[in-house]
């Protein structure tokens, strides 16, 4: 098996390859389509036999993201634990740390402008060593899906249900908390948000530094001070 995004196949050591092996992609998932991750982490538990609860798998993709090895290494671990019975929610969130959870937290409050509670949950963040691009992946994943929800209650849509099947989620009963979290958030703030979020990523991913961080995100928290919901 050769693993990669996009292959040459004009070189010899790919045409080695496929005389022996099959090609197989693996792209990675947006952070921020949850209902893929889902897909992918339910897959992966009925090829090793595991048994999780709907609620659990729901919360394994809060809590991994899109990393799907570890994902891999956490479902294993589950299977032994598990030893063939179905492990439900309460079980799987102690043999599983959320380690998104401070960084929903984290989009809350920048959300809500609060800048003192920014700085305090960043510092806790990076203080236990967060990798820089968790933080920000878990960040635009939550603004993405905020903007979403809000750009189709602006345009009209009632029905929870629709609401989930635009915004790719897939249990919608959390669109009621959506809502609540939306309602006096400018769309204004929320796309400008999602685009210095995007601006982030690159930034890291080019090599910015953790000092880079603080700045980026608290220019983020001041546009929710500075706007008024539409």
């Amino acid at each position: 098996m050769f693993v990669a995004t996009n292959v040459d196949k004009r070189l010899k050591i790919y045409k080695h390859i496929v005389k022996y092996a099959k090609l197989f992609e693996f792209p990675l998932i947006p952070p921020w389509r949850t209902d893929l991750i889902e897909k992918a982490i339910g897959t992966q538990a009925k090829k090793i036999k595991l048994v999780l609860s709907k609620n659990a798998v729901e919360y394994l993709a809060e809590a991994i993201g899109n990393d799907m090895t570890r994902a891999a290494t956490e479902l294993r671990k589950l299977y032994i634990y598990g030893n063939g019975r179905q492990l439900e929610l309460a079980e799987v969130k102690e043999l599983v740390p959320c380690q998104t959870q401070n960084s929903l937290h984290l989009a809350s409050a920048i959300r809500q402008g609060e800048s003192n509670q920014v700085l305090h949950l960043l510092d806790d963040l990076l203080s236990r060593s967060e990798p820089l691009m968790v933080i920000v992946a878990t960040l635009l994943t939550q603004f993405i899906t905020w903007l979403w929800v809000k750009s189709a209650i602006v345009s009209g849509v009632k029905k929870d249900s629709e609401l989930a099947q635009l915004c790719s989620i897939s249990n919608p009963n959390r669109i009621y908390y959506l809502r609540q979290e939306v309602a006096n958030t400018s769309i204004n703030a929320l796309a400008k948000a999602v685009t210095m979020m995007l601006d982030l990523e690159m930034s890291i991913k080019r090599g910015a530094e953790r000092k880079d961080l603080l700045p980026a995100i608290l220019n983020v928290s001041r546009l929710f001070k500075l706007t008024q919901s539409v």
